[in-house]
């Protein structure tokens, strides 16, 4: 009974913190641009956004509670790495400025700001996020927690009432060539696996906080809290994702996601409903910020083990967020897109090798992560119109996921290297013990 409780409390806090108000204007694209192939583009979205996301918090549970434990698989100056670009990148290169782009967007859509006034409230945005992240207020959690249940009960309503008064019928015909490719990348876009990841100290904690001393009752605690954090996000979002594929013979996609976010909620509640919303996802997309803000500059002071400041790095990670968010939502959903091609194989990758404990051959998780890097890089590359027609002809290619097959390959042939290396070694001491 205390396990229950315990899991439903942390599933909770689970869900406050996956959450996030800028997530809210994927999944109604994704459905308008699926129309009635909207249920299949939402399971793949939601399993490459929360779903891997949970998984990846279950791993760290598994192996130490620690993102080192996932990502030491290949080495510690790699896993450095990697760890470094998932901070900055649910940081002050996309997540932070995304915040900004989405509040400002929002509050133009509802006439509260204008076009023009993008720099003044980037400078107002960001100056909040600067005083509240250097000294940081009890103010925000109290805001934090009383805005995600606000935000929660007015999209639930929003939600219902959209599915007994449907916006419009469900196109036909789909916009786009691959349902399944565009939940992927959507997924992608989230970030919600990278800051799974980070954040899983946070959930364990919590675990460990409450009694919860050995492994094996953490990873059955965090595994119930994961379940009643994916039923609410599934409804969230699967309710968000139904409210676009509504919209789908309204709007094409040439509109924005955030101004269709608006027009849904416009067209469903009236200019009042979608005011409301848009104040409440502006003030938790600040409070998200701050959030954020925080927690890299405490990584990175860490890692400098004190040599930059936490307020040095508070100041250069809201420079860096203020001039990206400054380039406008659509761009740095553009920007980020190569950049998360190329990192999510990797990290998932990373993720289903530290799942097994089956092999202690280390270079079957170099070959493994060389594989997905080697075919991602390729893809990327692709992408910017240098033709690798090679890339093309690989399985689940049209799908984004043709570097699953390299990645297992690369970890198949690690493994018999290593095998053949471990193979060298024995037998160049059985001769050393017959030289003796």
């Amino acid at each position: 009974m205390k396990k229950n409780k315990d899991a439903l409390v942390i599933g909770l806090a689970l869900f406050a913190l996956f959450f996030g108000a800028g997530n809210l204007i994927f999944p109604p694209f994704l459905g308008m641009a699926a129309g009635k192939q909207w249920v299949l583009g939402f399971i793949i979205y939601f399993i490459f956004d929360i779903g891997l996301a949970l998984v990846g918090i279950y791993a760290i549970t598994k192996n130490g509670g620690k993102l080192e434990g996932v990502t030491d698989k290949i080495g510690k100056t790699p896993a450095l790495i990697i760890s470094i670009i998932l901070v900055i990148c649910i940081g002050p290169a996309f997540v932070i400025p995304r915040t900004a782009a989405t509040t400002f967007e929002m509050l133009v859509n509802t006439n509260v700001v204008s076009q023009s006034s993008n720099i003044i409230f980037s400078i107002i945005y960001f100056g909040i996020v600067v005083l509240l992240s250097i000294r940081p207020s009890k103010v925000i959690d109290i805001v934090g927690k009383l805005l995600t249940p606000i935000l929660f009960a007015g999209l639930t309503f929003l939600i219902v009432y959209g599915i007994a008064k449907p916006l419009g019928p469900i196109s036909d015909v789909a916009m786009i060539d691959s349902v399944v490719k565009e939940g992927v990348t959507t997924g992608y876009q989230t970030m919600d696996v990278f800051g799974g990841l980070v954040l899983a100290g946070i959930i364990i904690e919590s675990v460990v906080a409450k009694g919860y001393k050995d492994k094996r009752s953490q990873s059955k605690v965090t595994v119930r809290a994961c379940i009643v954090a994916s039923v609410l996000l599934l409804f969230v979002y699967g309710g968000l994702t139904f409210l676009g594929a509504t919209a789908s013979t309204k709007f094409g996609l040439d509109i924005d996601r955030t101004s269709l976010l608006v027009a849904v909620t416009n067209g469903l509640l009236g200019r009042l409903g979608s005011l409301a919303l848009s104040l409440i996802v502006s003030v938790a997309c600040l409070t998200t910020a701050i959030g954020l803000t925080s927690s890299c500059a405490n990584y990175f002071e860490e890692l400098t083990k004190g040599k930059v400041t936490y307020k040095v790095l508070v100041i250069l990670s809201t420079v860096i967020s203020f001039l990206i968010a400054n380039l406008g939502l659509n761009k740095i959903i553009a920007i980020a897109a190569p950049i998360l091609n190329l990192t999510y194989p990797i990290v998932l990758t990373m993720i289903a090798l530290s799942l097994s404990s089956k092999h202690k051959n280390k270079f079957v998780n170099y070959g493994a992560v060389f594989g997905a890097f080697l075919i991602s890089f390729l893809s990327v590359i692709n992408s910017f119109g240098i033709d690798i027609e090679f890339i093309k002809s690989l399985p689940l290619f049209e799908y984004e996921l043709h570097w699953i097959i390299p990645a297992i390959l690369g970890g198949v042939i690690g493994g018999m290297f290593g095998e053949f290396l471990k193979a060298g070694r024995s037998d160049d001491s059985k001769k050393k013990v017959k030289a003796n």
